[in-house]
């Protein structure tokens, strides 16, 4: 944080004393909406994780995934071969009670 401490030589220039005005003083809303985003993106990542992979055990892998999927999803990488359904053995299976479709 010392290069905040010497922007402020540059407080005296015409052009850019307001500019770093503006900054400073934005600096507690950019605060603010990346701890919003952080929120939503925790919260997403949550149930996401919870909805897809409901039987997988505590890790450090689990608690990446909840972070790291939801962050790039914001900008536009799906991880559709990673959410894709396959023949998988270990996979439980449920069925509906009024199920008549045998796809699944």
């Amino acid at each position: 944080l010392y290069f905040i401490r010497g922007l402020e030589f540059f407080f005296v220039n015409k052009s850019l004393g307001p500019k770093l005005t503006m900054i400073y003083k934005m600096i507690g809303d950019v605060i603010l909406f990346v701890a919003i985003l952080a929120v939503c993106v925790v919260g997403y990542g949550v149930a996401i994780q919870a909805l897809l992979f409901p039987f997988e055990d505590p890790s450090w892998d689990l608690l990446l995934n909840i972070v790291y999927v939801p962050y790039w999803q914001i900008h536009g990488e799906l991880f559709l071969d990673r959410f894709r359904g396959g023949a998988h053995d270990d996979c439980v299976s449920y069925h509906l009670v009024n199920d008549t479709n045998s796809d699944f």
